[in-house]
């Protein structure tokens, strides 16, 4: 049978998915798999059977069809596991294998049966057991390095370790398949937006494994990544050199985001998406959805949009995971750009630039080149489209683009807050002394003492004062009738003793500080009964339980502009409720001029009481006068080079210190 050559080698697996049979036509000689739809297996069933001999006689016309394009498809991908055919070039993906992983699955044996068994289940669960029991007795440490995780040191950081964590995510793969019997084919790196990592090939669990060995398979990657998070996590608290911490705090930030993020989100085609596919009988979910938007993009591309209409009515939710899937892969790029823009200007401008056209427009201007009409129903094509009218859309586009532009909107701004803590809320000394009384923390009632100082010396010096003042009234009244030159110089000294004493009566009340109003007290941390306080000194706070509450908050100087002219609308954010605001009342710029890290401060009036915010998180919601989209996009770039420069003035303070 002519082209029927290459079916030789060539097996056919019969599979369950959901209650149907799924068949897979596997070729020995590249390691690839294809899926055949019911009635090209039958014919290649019969095919198989006469190149064996088992079927004799003259094969019908749709058999020879058949035979020939599943043959050019096995020749096309055994030339492109054998690198005699030149493949397209992806600049997201890559792969480039290096050696076969079988022969050494032997010697892995014991370690996958100990690592997917009971005691590796309980080591696990110890584990995040440990975790959280070090998260609670050290209030969180770990987490305030999630916010460092786009600094220099953090992303040096992650490319030298991040291929070694790979490997050990592999290895969870390749232990997973051990476990579940199944051969791994083939190790070696791929380049994933230029980057290398390693991969392991276990696309034999499609023939070989059950439905629960292929779920465990998909997670072993992931059961590795929380391992080595885990453990790295506990290490964080048990050393101390700042080196290896930063490897270590890396390793926690970046495994666990790494899985939550990508390998576990089943909207990317990767672990998490591998494993709920099987889990829900789906396991060709993925291809069938990116066929179903390319059979609509292709209609779209040569103006049929009857036949788009069609194909979305067939496929409505096949179409919106994979419009859900590319969007999300363009958000990560957008966001990975936008949160390194500010600190590698020109790393940022390359990420989004070669981001976008690597997802977006090369997918885009393909359509305007002519391709092959489709051949091989329900194998690999998905029909021809018309050449020379996908080149139409680009100037559609363009108008369409120049339409969006002038589309007015309002801005928005999100500026978190706090309790005025350091100002309104702020119990301070009135004079210097040494602490002797400070009130515990809890609520307190109008006029309640809340700490008692003690200046060296002015006790001492009120008393003899007052007996001065005592024995110069004394003299006085006794001299009256004796001498009176003796008691007018008498009466003097105890006039002048009076306002001494006067004056140091004043400063030992202001040595007191009572409550002027009921609220809920908060005590400094750091001051101890016999500490020596400085006047103005901060003592604690006091939450009052009236009022309006004060708010604060650092605000960009590049809002002040909109802020004074074109402030149209404030909304206070907490946990439970919205608040609107009054924008002539309720909002305030506290000093026009702010620095450049911090910008001014923002001053917001709440009709709820300190109390009752006190620990909520609060944040206020600005909106501004609308202006075209194009508007906003200038001003997004002014904003951007300005994030800009303060990182570079921060890494040239942090580089002279």
């Amino acid at each position: 049978m002519t082209g029927a050559g290459p079916l030789r080698e060539a097996r056919l697996h019969l599979s369950e998915e959901g209650g149907r049979h799924l068949y897979l036509l596997s070729d020995p000689a590249s390691g690839r798999i294809l899926r055949l739809e019911p009635k090209l297996a039958r014919l290649m069933a019969n095919v198989r059977a006469r190149l064996t001999g088992r079927l004799i006689g003259t094969p019908p016309e749709e058999e020879i069809a058949a035979a020939t394009v599943i043959g050019e498809f096995v020749r096309a991908m055994r030339a492109d596991a054998s690198g005699e055919r030149a493949k397209k070039f992806n600049p997201l993906f890559m792969q480039v294998p290096l050696f076969d992983v079988g022969p050494l699955q032997a010697r892995l044996r014991w370690l996958a049966a100990l690592t997917f068994s009971p005691f590796g289940v309980v080591w696990f669960g110890l584990l995040a057991l440990i975790c959280l029991w070090m998260h609670s007795v050290t209030d969180g440490a770990m987490v305030s390095r999630i916010g460092d995780i786009f600094s220099l040191s953090a992303l040096a950081t992650f490319a030298i370790v991040a291929p070694l964590t790979k490997m050990l995510h592999e290895l969870g793969h390749v232990l997973a398949a051990t476990r579940a019997r199944v051969r791994v084919r083939k190790a070696g790196v791929m380049l994933l937006g230029l980057y290398p990592l390693p991969f392991v090939d276990c696309s034999e669990a499609d023939l070989l494994a059950s439905r629960w060995g292929r779920i465990m398979i998909s997670l072993g990657g992931l059961f590795a990544d929380l391992s080595v998070a885990m453990v790295a996590f506990i290490a964080w608290h048990l050393v101390e050199d700042p080196a290896v911490r930063q490897v270590l705090s890396s390793l926690v930030v970046f495994n666990s985001i790494n899985t939550v993020v990508f390998n576990l989100n089943p909207i990317l085609k990767l672990d998490g998406y591998f494993a709920l596919s099987d889990a829900c009988h789906r396991r060709n979910w993925h291809t069938e959805s990116f066929v179903a938007l390319k059979s609509v993009r292709t209609a779209l591309a040569g103006f049929q949009f009857g036949a788009a209409g069609n194909a979305i009515v067939v496929a409505p939710l096949r179409i919106a995971f994979a419009m859900v899937s590319t969007c999300y892969k363009i958000w990560i790029v957008a966001f990975v750009a936008w949160q390194v823009l500010p600190k590698f200007l020109g790393l940022g401008l390359f990420l989004v630039v070669w981001g976008m056209a690597a997802m977006f427009f090369t997918p885009l201007l393909s359509l305007a080149g002519p391709s092959p009409q489709g051949r091989g129903q329900g194998m690999m094509a998905t029909g021809g489209r018309k050449a020379g009218k996908g080149w139409l859309w680009l100037p559609i586009l363009g108008v369409a683009a120049l339409i969006i532009a002038l589309i007015p909107r309002p801005y928005h701004v999100v500026v978190p807050l706090e309790l005025d803590l350091d100002g309104h809320y702020a119990v301070r000394a009135g004079e210097g002394g040494v602490l002797r009384e400070l009130a515990m923390a809890g609520p307190v009632e109008q006029n309640h003492r809340l700490a008692q100082l003690q200046a060296p010396g002015a006790e001492s010096e009120l008393a003899l004062a007052q007996a001065e003042q005592l024995f110069d009234l004394t003299l006085a009244d006794s001299a009256a009738g004796l001498d009176p030159l003796t008691a007018q110089a008498a009466r003097q000294r105890a006039a002048t003793s009076a306002i001494r004493v006067a004056r140091l009566q004043r400063l030992a009340e202001s040595l007191e500080v009572r409550t002027a109003q009921k609220g809920l007290f908060r005590p400094d941390a750091t001051l101890t009964v016999g500490a020596q306080v400085s006047p103005g000194q901060m003592l604690g706070h006091l939450l009052s339980d009236e009022g309006h509450a004060q708010l604060t908050g650092a605000f960009p100087e590049v809002w002040v502009e909109k802020l004074t002219r074109a402030l149209q609308g404030a909304t206070l954010r907490q946990s439970a409720a919205f608040e609107p605001l009054d924008p002539t009342t309720d909002i305030r710029l506290e000093d026009a001029v702010g620095d450049v890290q911090q910008g001014v401060r923002l001053s917001v009036t709440s009709t709820y009481s300190a109390r009752a915010l006190a620990g909520e998180p609060m944040a206020v919601r600005l909106q501004f006068e609308a202006e075209p989209l194009w508007r906003h996009g200038l001003f997004q770039a002014r904003l951007l080079m300005l994030r800009f420069r303060e990182a570079q003035q921060q890494a040239q303070s942090a580089a002279t210190q």
